[in-house]
């Protein structure tokens, strides 16, 4: 064998290191990398999944306690000032809110309308949080494209490099 098919081997098998080499770092590196990304970014998800739920279930747990303090409010035989006094305390409105929130002297319009300004702060919140999700999932998909290309080109690279290595044997 000639000294430049020798030096031509080598340099096959140096290559082929090489590329099994970056194989190896695209396997445990990069994906690594975006897998942790990957996971933290479910672990948000979840954290606000779980926030929306909560927000969901304070704006149902309000809506019965509004319908309750409506009973309340309809029923004749229950003076006015007590139902006054009652009334927030079922809702959950501080007694020095109360003249803010509902006035003096409350009314079914005043409930409802405490209800309904409620339920739309609620709804905006969970939309905000909802469209954050959904971002994050367009992240999460991103991340798994590239975990998939950076595969194929690792399993291109590993392939190669063994091609190359095994390639000494044909000139020999």
């Amino acid at each position: 064998m000639s000294p430049g098919t020798r030096k031509f081997l080598n340099f096959l098998i140096i290559v082929g290191i090489i590329f099994t080499a970056i194989s190896l770092v695209l396997s445990f590196q990069v994906l690594d990398k975006n897998n942790n990304k990957i996971a933290n970014i479910n672990s948000d998800i979840e954290k606000f999944e779980t926030l929306i739920g909560s927000k969901w279930n304070s704006n149902k747990n309000l809506e019965h306690r509004i319908d309750t303090s409506v009973i309340l409010l309809l029923n004749k035989d229950i003076e006015t000032e007590t139902k006054n006094y009652i009334i927030p305390k079922i809702i959950g409105v501080d007694a020095l809110d109360i003249n803010d929130t509902l006035g003096d002297n409350i009314l079914l319009k005043d409930l409802l309308k405490y209800r309904e300004i409620f339920e739309k702060e609620t709804t905006a919140e969970i939309d905000e949080l909802y469209i954050s999700i959904l971002s994050l999932k367009d992240e999460i998909t991103i991340l798994e494209l590239q975990n998939n290309q950076f595969k194929l080109y690792a399993l291109l690279f590993h392939v190669m490099g063994l091609i190359l290595i095994l390639s000494r044997h044909i000139f020999e």
